[in-house]
């Protein structure tokens, strides 16, 4: 199936607007762990394969930490076109799991079970999305694959507990809050990284942009 252009991703995703910090995450360094799926709980070594598990906001300060991932995507006329996870609203709902398939087969690698038709879900490989300021955790779209980093606080090289989501040397994510007819509120979820600064302002945040991280549960 044919990807959909970057171009018109972004203009369905960006709103843009002057920036404003809210609230910040700890100041940290990532670490990518060694090892592919065997860095994740439940590793089981016969199959090379981890999970499944469910990925949570995490340091955030805001009352999204602990609450899990669900599917915000776009509909075609008989299937799912592109769609991304974002940290919902409330506590108390189901979220999509995720997991990891060892190999090196295409499609390997961090998964999430998520909706790809009318009334189906299937396992579908999560990236860091390559969309210029909206690096979204997206799927069925290309990117950079989603890996598992290891944090340490950069004051005093304390490692934060747990294993946590990052792609490209990056695992420090910006929650925008946003709300549709279909999919209620919830958190969009965009990788901060090289280059993903509000093109407007060159601020580092949208407005209403918190930070934090995806830390895996499990």
């Amino acid at each position: 199936m044919k990807m959909p252009s970057i171009s018109s991703i972004a203009l369905s995703l960006l709103t843009l607007s002057a920036a404003g910090l809210v609230s910040a995450a700890p100041d940290v360094r990532a670490e990518l762990l060694p090892c592919g799926c065997a860095a994740f709980p439940a590793y089981v070594a016969s199959s090379g394969n981890a999970g499944p598990w469910s990925v949570h906001a995490d340091g955030t300060g805001e009352h999204i930490d602990g609450i899990g991932l669900i599917a915000v995507f776009s509909r075609g006329q008989h299937e799912i076109r592109w769609g991304n996870l974002a940290v919902n609203d409330l506590q108390g709902y189901a979220t999509n799991p995720l997991r990891c398939v060892g190999g090196p087969a295409p499609g390997s690698g961090v998964q999430g079970l998520v909706p790809t038709g009318v009334s189906s879900y299937t396992w579908e490989p999560m990236v860091a999305a390559d969309i210029p300021y909206s690096s979204l955790l997206m799927y069925k779209v290309e990117g950079t694959p989603i890996e598992p980093y290891a944090l340490y606080n950069v004051d005093d090289d304390e490692r934060r507990p747990g294993v946590f989501l990052g792609s490209g040397g990056y695992a420090t994510w910006g929650f925008r809050r946003q709300e549709s007819a279909e999919f209620g509120v919830y958190w969009e979820t965009r990788l901060l990284g090289a280059n993903s600064q509000d093109p407007i302002t060159g601020e580092p945040l949208f407005e209403g942009e918190i930070t934090g991280f995806l830390k895996v549960w499990g």
